[in-house]
């Protein structure tokens, strides 16, 4: 009988050499023009849909499986970022890379409190007082918003009991309470890079591996855990191993193949494990790869390539909704009243991109200590984060 077991093991051979040899991820995503921005765009509209929902009072909300659709736009966020994070972290010295992410973040956040505090805040409440007296002052008053809410940790939403009359009462901006662990995966990955971590592959992968098995273990742990641990210190098992999927992808980008079958596989994967009850967040990692797939072939560069209003729409888009609920704008019917929030939110986030964002941005080539501070405009598609 005829040996065919050597042509067979050539052929896997062949097979593996094949797959290996084939374009990496890494290649195929252009780092100067590629359609991420514009994903980012989409999942920020994902927020403001799923949003729209509850601050309107709808019945309807959408889902992916059992989990709704602005939940996975923000772990699209995640995964986003920790891709890009980390090639910013390898790229840059540590007090360079802080402060980049310092102006990606803070400045922002610190004029929306602004706005808030000075501007939502204060028409909300002459909607149902006669004068101001009684607003900025109390340990719920909009000055306190602002102190208590610098520090980027969300402690409170409300200016002394406003929002109210809204189907989603004593919040102004629900959307801001993620900035925080957003943050915290900077300064993970940032401390991954300071330590070396990053640069070795396999500890990267180790790090992932492990963070995804603690967030599938505290969903068995859940009954058994405080309440006070379920409010905050849990939000950092859903969103690191999201962010650490991105990290690790580009440690591995030029490992990873681009493939399409790869993309459908685990797009179908992610699709299935929405569906798991209440258990929809353990599917998040496998965003990375789509996301960062979808960045690469997608035919949207230009979109956000040179205003990148995602960052503007998700911080703003709360406080538009709940003011136009205060006015009675969701009764007119949900159509009318998502188009009159996409358009409000728009503008502000223009505004927030023009006037804030950007001319901070300007200022990412210079770090604290450096002798000369560099003011050449940053070039757009590195603006992002």
């Amino acid at each position: 009988m005829r040996d065919t077991t050597f042509p067979v093991m050539t052929r896997g051979l062949e097979r593996l050499k094949a797959w290996r040899d084939r374009g990496s991820l890494g290649a195929a995503l252009d780092p100067k023009r590629n359609s991420l921005n514009f994903l980012r765009l989409v999942f920020a509209l994902f927020v403001v849909i799923g949003h729209a929902a509850n601050l309107g009072g709808y019945k309807w909300q959408i889902y992916i499986g059992h989990t709704p659709i602005a939940d996975v736009a923000v772990d699209g966020f995640f995964a986003i970022s920790g891709y890009l994070i980390a090639g910013s972290a390898m790229r840059s010295n540590t007090i360079r890379f802080l402060w980049q992410r310092v102006l990606r973040i803070f400045p922002g956040f610190w004029v929306c409190l602004l706005v808030v505090a000075f501007g939502f805040g204060i028409v909300g409440w002459l909607h149902d007082h006669a004068g101001l007296s009684g607003y900025f002052g109390g340990s719920r008053g909009a000055l306190s918003y602002i102190w208590q809410n610098f520090a980027l940790r969300m402690t409170h939403f409300d200016i002394n009991a406003t929002p109210a009359h809204v189907p989603y009462p004593n919040s102004w901006d629900g959307s801001l309470w993620t900035l925080e662990w957003e943050f915290l995966c900077y300064l993970l990955v940032g401390g991954l890079a300071l330590i070396g971590v990053l640069r070795r592959q396999l500890l990267v992968l180790v790090l992932f591996v492990a963070s995804w098995a603690l967030e599938a273990a505290q969903y068995q742990l859940k009954p058994n855990l405080s309440q006070a641990a379920l409010s905050h210190g849990l939000d950092l098992l859903r969103f690191a191993p999201i962010f650490l999927a991105g990290s690790l992808i580009y440690v591995y980008r030029d490992k990873i193949p681009d493939s399409t079958a790869l993309f459908t596989a685990l797009l179908v994967l992610f699709a299935i494990g929405s569906f798991a009850h209440d258990q929809g967040n353990l599917a998040g990692p496998l965003l990375a790869y789509l996301c960062i797939w979808l960045g690469a072939h997608l035919p949207m560069a230009r979109v956000g390539a040179r205003n990148d209003l995602s960052y503007g729409i998700y911080i703003y888009a709360f406080p538009v909704t709940q003011l136009l609920a205060i006015w009675g704008v969701n009764r007119w019917g949900d159509v009318s009243y998502l188009v009159l929030i996409v358009a409000a939110t728009l503008v502000l986030a223009g505004l927030s991109w023009k006037l804030v964002e950007s001319p901070a941005l300007r200022a990412k080539k210079w770090s604290p200590g450096s002798r000369q501070a560099r003011t050449e405009p940053v070039p757009p598609a590195a603006m992002g984060n």
